[in-house]
């Protein structure tokens, strides 16, 4: 399934084994790469991801996606609630504050890893959403991502 090489760096912060797998969550982490890892690893902080890919490319496995990642928080996508349950959960290194860049070699292996999970779980393009999508009054990230764009190219 993988063409890309991902780095395993195991978060014990994850729920059980599930179901169903039909969405993909885009988040930004606001804190550099060394940050991200160690808070979504830190079992105190309660939050974790499935993914997390570095501005130079370079993916992290945080969270089996057969397991539920803590990344959503209280969340809802078309009136089913705890998207954690059903979602994917992917964060972008990114200051999410509207003007840091997502650079080219960062969203090649967004797309790579996206149009893997899309043909591994039958996701389809409008089901990839941003975290302001899914808790649209607690979060605003991805800022500064196009994600019209995005579904766009995946769809090439």
């Amino acid at each position: 399934m993988w063409d890309m090489k991902i780095c395993k760096y195991p978060s014990r912060n994850k729920g059980s084994k599930r179901q169903r797998i039909n969405m993909i969550v885009l988040h930004a982490t606001v804190i550099d790469l060394p940050q991200t890892l160690q808070k979504l690893c830190d079992p105190q902080s309660h939050v974790s991801a499935h993914y997390v890919i570095s501005k130079s490319g370079d993916v992290y496995e945080l969270v089996e996606p057969q397991y539920i990642a803590w990344h959503a928080g209280q969340s809802q996508w078309l009136g089913e609630a705890d998207v954690n349950q059903f979602s994917i959960g992917i964060e972008l290194v990114n200051l999410n504050d509207g003007i840091d860049s997502y650079p080219d070699v960062q969203m090649r292996a967004l797309q790579s890893l996206c149009q893997n999970f899309m043909q591994c779980y039958s996701i389809p393009h409008d089901r990839i959403v941003g975290h302001y999508e899914v808790s649209p009054d607690r979060k605003n990230d991805p800022m500064g991502f196009d994600l019209h764009a995005f579904r766009a190219a995946l769809r090439k």
